[in-house]
């Protein structure tokens, strides 16, 4: 285009054609300003925020935080209460686990008890009956020691006193059973001085002498036990 073109058509540009129309073009809405003036008040007595270093400011204020930040005092305060809580259910786990054991030794402390005095009054009452009966028999050990029994008790030498000639003897459950008697030389009555912690075995008299007869025969034929049997 020429100048003389624009010269000619300067009367046609939109600009002189809007003019001549009379209308009235409104401006176009500022979308920044718009958004600035829409800002929500912030809470706690906030002044209205009206450009964005003013929004930035006022949100990096304590009462902003403590809006958006969480409450960590009631974190805290419900931590401590679980805390407290299974500190007392533990406790009283722990107690009823202490009276759970005490009442368990106790019982097992009666339970000793009244074993004890039963062994001591059985004690006394076999003493009774040996005087009376003068049971007694002897056997050999596999050591071909002494053993005696009397009364479905069985007991092994211990040691002699010379003196007053008393042979002393302990009962043959070593490990397990601390029941001492002693006779006048190997004469009966056997007289228990220390109370044993079982019941007796009266069937096992009848077996060990049957032992000592099986060991003879076998001793006098040269043959196996075994076989005689």
């Amino acid at each position: 285009m020429n100048k003389k073109f624009l010269n000619d058509n300067a009367n046609y540009s939109p600009s002189i054609r809007r003019l001549r129309s009379g209308r009235t073009i409104k401006p176009k809405p500022n979308v920044k300003e718009n958004l600035l003036s829409s800002q929500s008040i912030i809470p706690g007595n906030v002044d209205e925020c009206v450009n964005e270093e003013e929004v930035s400011e006022a949100c990096t204020s304590n009462q902003c935080k403590q809006i958006i930040e969480p409450d960590r005092s009631i974190e805290q305060l419900n931590f401590r209460t679980n805390v407290s809580l299974d500190d007392g259910l533990s406790d009283r786990i722990s107690d009823s686990d202490l009276s759970l054991s005490g009442d368990s030794i106790a019982s097992s402390d009666s339970e000793n008890e009244e074993d004890e005095t039963f062994y001591e009054a059985l004690t006394v009452e076999l003493n009774k009956l040996s005087v009376a009966t003068n049971e007694l028999e002897l056997t050999k050990t596999n050591r071909d020691g002494l053993k005696l029994c009397s009364l479905g008790l069985y007991f092994t030498k211990e040691r002699t006193t010379k003196r007053e000639n008393k042979t002393h003897w302990r009962c043959e459950r070593t490990s397990k059973c601390s029941g001492r008697a002693h006779t006048i030389g190997l004469d009966p009555p056997v007289l228990i001085t220390v109370a044993h912690n079982h019941k007796q075995d009266l069937a096992r008299k009848s077996k060990l002498i049957n032992d000592v007869k099986m060991k003879k025969l076998s001793l006098n034929t040269k043959e196996n036990p075994r076989s005689i049997m």
